[in-house]
């Protein structure tokens, strides 16, 4: 009896792959910019009462940066007295301030949060093995939550990079330990440093209780697995 030879599938060429998740960008950018129309085409700004309070309790730090060419450490102006670094400071050398710009694709203040928080949402979807377009619903689902929207009226814009930046770590993290650990170590790495940078240090510590929950999780399922050192590998490549 004659057997016939097995073939595996030949893959996907790139382009094919790629394109579900570029035309995803482009969707998530056409409804940023469309939901925040005024400020996009009208040069209109959102009144954020918190960013008025920031503009106030900033000032002698900004001032006093003008005038002396470097950033004080400590400011009189809020409180009795506080540090500088949880108000207003721009550290020489910040080079990921440039990498949070071609995340945000150069998109304005609060339409670029928007866009970030879908497109992480996204991320985080299609590493639990969503399909693209059920990625996208849920990530619209997810950007347009009463709270995000809340949260940037109110101007907690910190808050609003802090939580966008959250499913890029978990789905890197998730990426890291059940596919491809590369590519999920750097989008872990990625998010993780701008969710830090965001400087909200209260959603961070959310966050790591998170990641080190998850931890636990895949510690107990690689000793149940005998995978303990390939578990220990990928830890000390994240």
């Amino acid at each position: 009896m004659a057997v016939s030879p097995s073939y595996s599938p030949t893959p996907a060429p790139l382009w094919q792959r790629a394109w579900p998740h570029v035309l995803a960008v482009l969707f998530f950018v056409v409804l940023a910019v469309a939901y925040f129309a005024p400020i996009v085409f009208n040069h209109q700004t959102l009144a954020q009462h918190d960013i008025t309070q920031f503009q106030g309790g900033a000032h002698e730090t900004q001032q006093w940066a003008a005038e002396h060419g470097h950033e004080p450490l400590w400011t009189n102006s809020m409180f009795s007295g506080m540090p500088t670094y949880l108000i207003s400071v721009h550290f020489p050398g910040d080079l990921f301030v440039y990498v949070q710009k071609a995340v945000a694709l150069g998109l304005p203040a609060v339409v670029s949060n928007l866009f970030v928080a879908l497109l992480c949402g996204y991320v985080l979807l299609v590493a639990l093995g969503v399909r693209p377009l059920v990625a996208v619903a849920g990530a619209v689902a997810l950007g347009f939550s009463s709270y995000n929207l809340a949260i940037l009226a109110a101007g907690h814009n910190t808050k609003s990079w802090a939580l966008a930046y959250a499913p890029l770590v978990l789905g890197g993290l998730l990426l890291a330990f059940r596919q491809n650990k590369w590519l999920g170590a750097a989008l872990f790495t990625l998010g993780l440093t701008l969710n830090v940078r965001a400087n909200h240090p209260q959603i961070t510590y959310y966050l790591g209780l998170l990641v080190v929950i998850y931890g636990i999780i895949e510690l107990v399922s690689a000793i149940r697995a005998g995978r303990l050192g390939d578990f220990a590998g990928r830890v000390v490549l994240l």
